[in-house]
């Protein structure tokens, strides 16, 4: 439930950080403009014309993530979200805002107290692993009925159901596209690069398609957020039922926690609208 639009009160910030942000919602707790309990969460729609975000440009930020939640740890351990709006090559700046927010919302939802008590997070991803992060780069066009306006048409993140994944149910990002669900997992899902003192290394993994329901070719393309790891091969084609070889390797550099390797994956009839993915996580030592 909107509690409400609070527009801060002073000149227009050109830099914030999240300082200023836990100070403009201790003062409207103090100021009693909000009285929060249990389910309080302080959404921050950060203006597109910030110069510097955390220390750094804008633009850079953006390069990173385009919004996150957190918990302010001095006041009353609140809830919080951060929508950047990012400018996105092909999507309007309402869609990125309304696809960020979603994203994080379902995530504060389901992982309030992300330092104080953390809930659901992928296991091998942790807090790069929420139910938002599982269905990422995959939104859902969602229509609903205002009583004023009529029927708008928002883009909204999707949400994974660890429930309905394990039951082998069908497709776990909520809510599921139209027709059958198809994939191509990562086997194994916990990839690990060994490495020499140079930073390179090589380890190979493998891509199983399946499906539910009618079975479809499905193309497929893949990304690292590690940006010396290279994939051969990097995209195809493949059929339910089948196997594709990987190999990665790493030219240089370390990373001591776990990054995203992902999949997206797309029936060849949609012509590269990425549908489904899986997210695999990538640790090179």
């Amino acid at each position: 439930v909107a509690g409400g639009v609070f527009v801060v009160d002073g000149p227009r910030a050109t830099s914030l950080d999240d300082s200023a942000l836990e100070a403009i919602s201790a003062d409207l707790v103090n100021s009693k403009r909000i009285t929060p309990d249990a389910n309080t969460v302080i959404d921050f729609v950060i203006p597109a014309d910030i110069k510097t975000f955390n220390g750094m440009s804008f633009a850079d930020e953006c390069q990173t993530y385009g919004g996150y939640h957190s918990e302010f740890m001095d006041t009353l351990n609140l809830p919080y979200i951060v929508d950047l709006q990012c400018p996105q090559m092909g999507t309007s700046p309402m869609d990125e805002l309304t696809i960020v927010d979603s994203h994080e919302m379902m995530e504060v939802s389901s992982d309030p107290h992300f330092y104080t008590s953390p809930a659901w997070q992928n296991p091998w991803l942790g807090g790069y692993g929420e139910i938002g992060d599982m269905c990422n780069d995959i939104p859902y066009r969602l229509t609903v009925t205002d009583p004023k306006a009529g029927k708008i048409t928002y883009s909204v993140a999707r949400a994974y159901s660890g429930k309905i994944a394990a039951g082998d149910m069908g497709d776990p990002c909520q809510p599921a596209v139209a027709g059958p669900y198809y994939n191509v997992g990562v086997v194994p899902s916990n990839i690990v690069i060994n490495s020499d003192s140079a930073g390179n290394g090589t380890t190979t993994v493998d891509l199983v398609a399946f499906t539910h329901g009618t079975p479809a070719a499905m193309q497929w393309t893949t990304y690292s957020y590690f940006p010396t790891v290279k994939v051969t091969p990097a995209s195809g084609i493949i059929k339910p039922g089948a196997t594709v070889h990987l190999t990665l390797k790493s030219t240089g550099g370390s990373q001591m926690y776990p990054t995203w390797f992902v999949v997206l994956v797309a029936n060849p009839s949609t012509s590269r609208v990425w549908t489904q993915q899986w997210i695999a996580a990538l640790t090179v030592n």
